[in-house]
């Protein structure tokens, strides 16, 4: 069982209890190698697709956003595994993560894969290099080991050669669409599968395009146990919300009150020395942060976790306050 009872919320200094479904996760140690990073279950990931290592601009070798400035959770790791290489450690047991917007999403992940029956079936779209379609099934080999199906879509061709590198590196099966999601296509893949137990969108506003078109909605009503959308602006974020009101709300993040404020506080944190925590700490003097069950989170992003009342009893969901573990939600 990992060791780590509590995460700490970086914003405020302040630590929380983990969700459960950390608990389950064992304590593992794996060889340290200086070009990957090691996630949780031993997930190997190409250290340039998550880390900056020059931490001279917001834009990596792609001309695309570069989530070591984005992302507390993912820098963190990568000063951590820095650290770990450059002390010469043989081994490394990967951290849980700390409390930042991208939490809700390991535990909904996560949950999926422990609740899971017979086989575990996921599609992520807007995948970059399949982040969490590759943490999905590096955890599913340890926690629950079980046949999967994982489908990812993306429109970058850069980030699809990556991510067909990242699964061919941990030898995981999956099938890819090197395109932009559309209503036929993801609608077709749906119907193809008994059922779905995670569809994650993080589609750069095409959301609204795509969660409009009733054949669709229709097939994801029929399928998908549980969605996960990331929204890109407040009016985005609120229709999604309106569409999905019949189903179970898990987590409803909204988005940013104060986009500039995130990206000059937030993603402009690093200097030459790494994160200046003056920076951080205009994050609170100014309010541009939202409510979590964790404490504050400066998040830019909305994210809407619903489960689909069809498939999941009501009556008994997990959610994100829980202190002891649900995974027997589903219905027969």
């Amino acid at each position: 069982m990992a060791s780590a009872l509590r995460a700490v919320n970086f914003l405020e200094g302040l630590s929380y209890p983990h969700h459960p479904v950390f608990m389950r996760f064992p304590s593992l140690s794996y060889p340290v190698t200086e070009n990957f990073l090691v996630e949780l279950g031993g997930l190997l990931v190409p250290i340039h697709l998550d880390c900056d290592r020059n931490r001279s601009a917001h834009w990596n070798e792609y001309g695309c956003m570069n989530y070591f400035y984005a992302s507390p959770g993912r820098w963190t790791n990568c000063y951590l595994y820095e650290a770990y290489v450059r002390g010469g450690m043989p081994y490394m047991e990967p951290s849980l993560p700390i409390i930042d917007e991208e939490y809700s999403e390991h535990v909904a992940v996560y949950q999926s894969i422990l609740r899971a029956r017979g086989s575990y079936v996921m599609a992520e779209l807007g995948a970059r290099w399949g982040t969490w379609g590759a943490r999905a099934a590096a955890a599913l080999a340890i926690l629950n080991p079980m046949p999967y199906v994982l489908h990812f879509v993306e429109s970058d061709p850069t980030y699809c050669r990556e991510l067909s590198s990242v699964m061919a590196l941990n030898n995981f099966s999956y099938s890819l669409d090197c395109e932009k999601a559309s209503h036929e296509g993801l609608a077709k893949w749906i119907l193809s599968q008994d059922h779905v137990d995670l569809l994650d969108l993080d589609v750069q506003g095409a959301e609204k395009d795509l969660m409009s078109d009733p054949a669709l909605l229709e097939a994801i009503a029929s399928k998908v146990y549980r969605l996960v959308v990331g929204t890109h602006s407040p009016e985005i974020h609120d229709e999604i919300v309106a569409r999905f009101g019949s189903w179970i709300v898990i987590y409803n993040m909204p988005y940013t009150p104060d986009k500039q404020c995130i990206r000059q506080f937030l993603r402009g944190a690093h200097g030459e020395a790494g994160v200046d925590v003056a920076h951080v700490r205009k994050i609170l003097e100014r309010g541009c942060f939202n409510w979590s069950p964790w404490g504050r989170i400066p998040n830019w992003d909305g994210e809407l976790i619903v489960d689909n009342p069809r498939f999941v009893a009501a009556t008994r969901h997990f959610s994100m306050s829980d202190q002891e573990l649900i995974v027997d939600e589903l219905l027969e």
